[in-house]
């Protein structure tokens, strides 16, 4: 299955913070063709969670993500900390994000979603492949080490991720393309 741009959105609002729409994006996710079971399994429980109490997944998530660097949802965070080099993959990232029209929505250029999105508009498939393999795949490692006991909807769908990014994106036949030039420097 090809991953397209919705997908990709679709899967960044399951790893928002929980609203009413997160259930819509994720009933939606789950009913793409070709979707691994595992993926889609994830995606189910948290529909169902977010539909039947959206305060505690709102409360887990602000627990999980939001008040805990070990599990911060910050890409950057997890190769870098708050090294000098963060910045400049925040910069680099930022341009990117412009360029493909992705809105940051008042977060930094790094946030799981964010570039979740990215991905999705990225047209170069050897962009996309280095995005996920150079950033996101590192990242969702150390997330999910952290995240290995989990047993709620959001560690489900870090644990399931790695695997799309694997098969979607990284092992992707890579076409000839006149798009443009790869630009992600700070990844390489």
């Amino acid at each position: 299955m090809a991953f397209d741009q919705n997908t990709f959105d679709r899967l960044a609002v399951c790893l928002e913070y929980p609203t009413e729409e997160t259930a819509s994006a994720a009933s939606q996710a789950a009913g793409e063709s070709g979707l691994p079971s595992g993926m889609r399994e994830a995606l189910a429980r948290l529909r169902d969670w977010v539909t039947r109490d959206l305060n505690e997944a709102e409360e887990l998530y602000t627990r999980m993500f939001d008040m805990s660097p070990v599990c911060t949802l910050h890409a950057g965070y997890h190769l870098f900390g708050e090294d000098y080099q963060r910045g400049a993959l925040l910069a680099m990232l930022r341009g990117e994000l412009r360029a493909a029209h992705v809105d940051e929505k008042n977060d930094l250029p790094d946030f799981l979603p964010t570039l979740l999105r990215l991905l999705g508009r990225l047209e170069d498939p050897e962009d996309r492949s280095l995005l996920a393999s150079s950033l996101l795949l590192p990242a969702l490692e150390k997330m999910n080490h952290s995240l290995e006991r989990g047993t709620d909807a959001f560690s489900a769908l870090l644990k399931e991720l790695p695997g799309i990014l694997e098969n979607e994106v990284v092992n992707a036949p890579l076409a000839e393309t006149t798009k443009r030039t790869v630009r992600l420097p700070c990844l390489t």
